[in-house]
C-alpha cells in the first residue's frame, strides 16, 4: 500500500509540475476546454452561446467527456468564482488527476496479478516470477512512468486521447489484469465508441489475447463487446445530438471522416513502419523499456502478456492508417512500461553483479530513469515557449487590469487562438471586453469596431485602418524559435571545453548565474505576436 501511495504522490507531482510550467492550451486542445468553459459559464439548457456553434470545426467531438469534466469541476469551482484562469488550471489539474488515478488503479491490478501468479507457482521456485517482488515491480513501473515526457506532460491536458478516454481505457486493462475480461472488453468497447474509436484496435487486441490463451469464447467476446458498444452508441447519441442540435454519433462521424474518406491525410502521411520506429521510441526516451520488451512478455504471467498482445496489436492496427500521431497510440504506453518495468525488476535481481555484463545491465537500468528525467524536464521547458498566444491574452489582460481599460473589442487571429488564447483566458464580464475570434469573410467589415489587435502581422502597414486612425504597437510577446547550435558548438568546444571548467567556474562565481546564460542564450525566443491599440492620427 506505501508503495502505490508513493507512486501516486509521485505521478500527481509530475503531472502537476508540467501543468504549473504550461499552463495554456493549444488548438488541439480547444474543444475540449471551450466546451467545459460554456458548460460551466451557461448551463446545459441554452447552447446558443456555446464556441462550438459558431466554431464547429471540421467534425463533431463529444460532449459526454466536457460533461463530466465541468460535473468534477463546479463544486470546487465555487470557491474561485470571477477567475477563469484559475478554472482552467483546475479544469486540467482534475483531468491530469484522472489519468494518475487510472494509472496507479493498473499498477495496482499489476501486482495483485502478479502476487495471484506467484501464489499459483509457489512451488515452482525457478519460475521467474517468483524472483520478482511486487514492490520492485511497482517501483521499476513508477520510474519508468514518472520520468517519461509525453505521458506525464499530455496527461493535464484536453485532449480528446486523455480526456476520460485514457483513464477509462486503463480501468478497463486494470480488470483485464485481474481476470475481469468480460467486462474489460465490455468497458473498452463503450469507451471507444464514445471517446476514442481507435481504442476499438485495442478493444480486439484484449479479444485475440484473451481467446488465445483460453480464458474467453468467442460468443462470450461478441456478446460483451456488442453490449458495451451499444450502451455507448445510445449514450453517444443522446448527448451529443442534444449538443450539435443533430443526429451524431461524433466518433463514428469522426471515423468516416478521417479514414473512410481519408481527410486526415490532409494533416501529413508517415510509412507504415513510423509508430515502432519512432513514436515509440520517442515516448520511452531512452528506449530501455522497449528494449527489454520482449524479455518482459516472456517471463511474464498470463494478464500481462494478454495487455501486451492488446498493446502491440493496437499499434499495429494503426500502423495502416497514413496520418499518424504519438498520443493515437498513448493506450499502448501503460502495457507496455509494464512489460519493460517487469524485465528490469527481473535483470536487476538476478543478474550477477560480479561480472562486467551484470554491472553494465544494472547501471544502465538505474541510468534510464535519470536520463528520461533530465530529458523530460528540457522538453518541458522547450514546451513551456510553444504557447504564445495564452502568453500574449495574459499580456494584453495585465494591460486592461494595469490602465482600468473598459468596453472595449479586441479581435485575436487565427495564430494567437491556436496558441494559448482560449475563453477561460478572457477576463470576466465585469470588464466588458469583447473577444473576437471572426476567422471568415464577415471579418473586414468589422474592423471598424476592433479598439485592440493581437496578431502575427508584424507591420501595422498591413492592418485595414480608416483615413482617420492608425495602429499603435502596444507590446510583442516571444516564443521558441530554436535551439543555437552553434553558440553551443562555441561555448564547449572554446569556454568550457573540459567538463571541469563548470565546476572550476562555479567554484570561482560562488553561483550559477552562468549556468542560466548558458541557458537563454541557447534557446532562441523570437517575437512571434503582437499587441495594437486603434489611435487616432495627428
Amino acid at each position: 500500500m506505501d508503495s502505490i501511495l508513493d507512486l501516486t504522490a509521485a505521478l500527481t507531482c509530475a503531472v502537476s509540475l508540467h501543468l504549473w510550467y504550461s499552463p495554456y492550451t493549444k488548438v488541439e486542445e480547444s474543444f475540449t476546454i471551450q466546451a467545459v468553459h460554456d458548460i460551466l459559464k451557461y448551463g446545459i439548457f441554452d447552447i446558443s452561446k456555446y464556441d462550438h456553434v459558431t466554431f464547429p470545426g471540421a467534425v463533431p467531438r463529444s460532449f459526454v467527456g466536457p460533461l463530466i469534466l465541468s460535473l468534477f469541476t463546479y463544486p470546487f469551482n465555487l470557491t474561485i468564482s470571477n477567475d477563469p484562469y484559475r478554472t482552467q488550471m483546475l479544469v486540467r489539474f482534475l483531468i491530469g488527476l484522472t489519468n494518475t488515478v487510472a494509472l496507479n488503479r493498473f499498477a495496482v491490478a499489476a501486482k495483485r496479478a502478479l502476487t495471484n501468479e506467484q501464489q499459483a507457482k509457489a512451488n515452482e521456485k525457478n519460475d521467474p516470477m517468483n524472483k520478482i517482488s511486487t514492490f520492485d515491480l511497482s517501483s521499476w513501473f513508477g520510474l519508468f512512468t514518472v520520468t517519461q515526457f509525453h505521458l506525464m506532460f499530455y496527461s493535464s491536458r484536453p485532449l480528446p486521447n486523455f480526456v476520460m478516454a485514457l483513464p477509462l481505457t486503463l480501468v478497463g486493462l486494470s480488470w483485464a489484469l485481474e481476470g475481469n475480461y468480460r467486462w474489460c472488453l465490455m468497458l473498452l468497447s463503450f469507451t471507444s465508441i464514445v471517446f476514442r474509436l481507435e481504442i476499438a484496435a485495442l478493444t480486439i487486441g484484449v479479444a485475440i489475447g484473451a481467446y488465445y490463451f483460453k480464458k474467453l469464447s468467442l460468443l462470450s467476446i461478441v456478446r460483451t463487446g456488442f453490449v458495451g458498444a451499444a450502451a455507448g452508441f445510445l449514450l453517444s447519441v443522446q448527448v451529443d445530438s442534444y449538443f450539435w442540435d443533430r443526429l451524431t454519433v461524433p466518433e463514428i462521424e469522426s471515423f468516416f471522416f478521417n479514414v473512410i474518406h481519408g481527410q486526415s491525410s490532409h494533416w501529413g502521411t508517415q510509412p507504415f513502419l513510423t509508430y515502432l520506429t519512432g513514436y515509440l521510441p520517442m515516448m520511452f526516451l531512452p528506449p530501455t523499456a522497449l528494449f527489454i520488451n520482449h524479455l518482459g512478455y516472456m517471463i511474464s504471467p498470463v494478464p500481462f502478456k494478454i495487455v501486451g498482445i492488446a498493446a502491440y496489436f493496437h499499434v499495429l492496427v494503426l500502423s495502416f492508417q497514413p496520418h499518424k500521431e504519438w498520443r493515437f497510440i498513448i493506450y499502448a504506453n501503460p502495457p507496455i512500461t509494464l512489460l519493460g518495468a517487469t524485465a528490469a525488476a527481473y535483470l536487476f535481481k538476478t543478474i550477477d553483479n560480479k561480472t562486467a555484463k551484470g554491472v553494465a545491465v544494472r547501471f544502465i537500468l538505474l541510468l534510464t530513469p535519470l536520463a528520461s528525467l533530465i530529458l523530460s524536464v528540457l522538453f518541458s521547458f522547450i514546451s513551456s515557449m510553444n504557447y504564445p498566444g495564452g502568453v500574449a491574452l495574459t499580456q494584453f489582460n495585465d494591460m486592461v487590469k494595469s490602465q482600468n481599460i473598459s468596453n472595449a473589442v479586441v479581435h485575436l487571429d487565427v495564430p494567437v487562438c491556436m496558441t494559448g488564447a482560449s475563453l477561460f483566458g478572457q477576463l470576466d464580464d465585469s470588464w466588458n471586453i469583447t473577444y473576437d475570434k471572426t476567422e471568415d469573410e464577415s471579418l473586414s467589415s468589422k474592423w471598424s469596431t476592433f479598439d485592440y489587435l493581437i496578431t502575427s502581422l508584424d507591420n501595422p502597414t498591413y492592418i485595414p485602418a480608416d483615413n482617420e486612425t492608425t495602429w499603435e504597437l502596444v507590446s510583442t510577446t516571444k516564443g521558441f524559435g530554436g535551439i543555437d547550435t552553434a553558440y553551443l558548438a562555441k561555448t564547449f568546444t572554446e569556454q568550457y571545453a573540459n567538463g571541469l571548467d563548470l565546476y572550476v567556474t562555479w567554484e570561482r562565481t560562488g553561483d550559477l548565474n552562468f549556468l542560466k546564460e548558458i541557458f537563454n542564450n541557447t534557446f532562441i525566443m523570437t517575437d512571434i505576436f503582437y499587441t495594437y491599440k486603434k489611435v487616432p492620427i495627428l
